[in-house]
């Protein structure tokens, strides 16, 4: 193995009791924990790739590239799960391990149900106990990750102010603490 690879499997050792959380709908929230995790994201990913990739969304290509994912240790990834379905994630990413921008992605069929919203509530007061400054940046033309972040208590700090990301314009939506 190589250095990447070591560190990769110190990581996997970490994850032995991964972080759970529970909706006020019941969706469990269970931070991604195994191959067999990595496998139910890609086929949920692979089922979903054109509304996922809609908004610019990363897509992973390989079962790898999950697995490198799941074990980096700027992301904390939460998979949704409706009883054994998985049918969403909810991402919190922290570079530094003050602030932490949100990310959430459902399967075409689950939307229109709140589990996003939910999802997004739970991780989002977990953030906020973990983070400075919750934030999430959505494409302009986003108009339901917009009202879903508006539902989960985001704000723009600056309305209307657009950044550019590599991915394109991106609006700030802060949580509200």
């Amino acid at each position: 193995m190589h250095e990447g690879s070591d560190a990769l499997a110190s990581r996997e050792e970490n994850i032995a009791t991964p972080l759970v959380l529970y909706t006020d709908n019941g969706l469990l929230l269970r931070q991604y924990s195994t191959p067999e995790d990595d496998t139910a994201y890609l086929e949920l990913e692979n089922a979903n790739r054109d509304h996922i990739a809609e908004f610019g969304n990363k897509i992973y290509e390989t079962l790898e590239d999950v697995r490198k994912a799941r074990l980096n240790p700027e992301l904390l990834r939460l998979g949704i799960w409706e009883e054994d379905n998985l049918i969403g994630e909810v991402c919190i990413a922290s570079k530094d391990g003050k602030e932490a921008e949100m990310g959430v992605l459902l399967a075409k069929d689950s939307t229109g149900h709140g589990y996003a919203t939910s999802a997004l509530l739970e991780a989002t007061n977990y953030a906020q106990e973990n983070y400075e400054r919750v934030f999430a940046e959505v494409a302009p033309d986003n108009e339901r990750s917009i009202s879903l972040l508006q539902r989960a208590g985001y704000v723009e700090p600056s309305p209307g102010e657009v950044v550019q990301r590599d991915w394109g314009n991106a609006l700030i939506l802060e949580a509200k603490k």
